[in-house]
């Protein structure tokens, strides 16, 4: 079951990761907030999938993916978020740990609003939740 929930996980990086470069947004924050929305119409769009892996959506997992031997597609994804001159001002483990909270907040808050609709509907979050990694981000 792990191993679904890793390989998921990870697809779902790519997919929202692929959608976003096929967009050609220049600046960070609108692409960050373009990669969030499109991993949250994701598990809008399929509900199952977010059922199975529940909480289990996270960065952790998608990592674990990466020491599985898939390392090509994330490896470069990271390398691109690394890469924008506004993370640039952190050290590395900064960056990366900032990715990790954005990726950890989404998929909580995808979970427990679109499964349980607490403590709202996700169109409802929607703003809160982006002006909240605007915060993380800036």
């Amino acid at each position: 079951m792990k191993h679904l929930v890793i390989q998921i996980s990870s697809q779902i990086v790519i997919r929202a990761y692929t959608k976003t470069k096929e967009r050609n947004i220049p600046d960070f924050l609108p692409a960050v907030l373009c990669f969030i929305d499109t991993i949250i119409e994701y598990f809008k769009a399929n509900k199952a999938v977010l059922k199975l892996i529940e909480r289990n959506f996270s960065w952790p997992l998608v990592m674990e993916y990466l020491s599985e031997g898939n390392q090509e597609e994330i490896t470069q994804i990271l390398e691109e978020l690394l890469n924008y001159p506004q993370l640039r001002r952190f050290d590395r483990d900064e960056a990366f740990r900032m990715i990790y909270m954005i990726v950890e907040l989404v998929g909580s808050v995808c979970y427990t609003s679109i499964i349980e609709e607490q403590p709202a509907p996700i169109d409802h979050l929607k703003p809160t939740l982006y002006r909240m990694v605007e915060k993380i981000l800036i």
